[in-house]
């Protein structure tokens, strides 16, 4: 079974895997790390506390982030044996999401 720290290192490191399979674990897990980093960073957006570093970090963290949490997905969604079509329809769901916070 997967660690935190070992679903994160793994989400990371395995960026570009879009054909492999991931477990139930490390997608929760990894799931739980954006979660954890992403609902401050929003809060401080909310509160308009503006500081240009941390715009810029909040900027870094998404877009470092779109890649491995999108390859994360598909293996997921391959994992549990769906089709290529909702792959697909996950992907233009991520796109709206990436293009409204910028």
């Amino acid at each position: 079974m997967k660690t935190f720290i070992n679903s994160i290192k793994d989400l990371f490191t395995r960026t570009y895997d879009f054909q492999g399979v991931s477990s139930r674990a490390e997608f929760w897990w990894a799931m739980l790390f954006y979660q954890i980093i992403a609902i401050p960073l929003s809060l401080i957006l909310e509160y308009h506390i503006s500081l240009y570093k941390i715009e810029w970090a909040i900027l870094y963290f998404i877009f470092y982030t779109a890649i491995p949490l999108t390859s994360l997905t598909i293996r997921r969604i391959r994992a549990i044996g769906k089709f290529d079509g909702e792959t697909v329809l996950t992907l233009f769901g991520c796109v709206p999401y990436l293009f409204g916070v910028v």
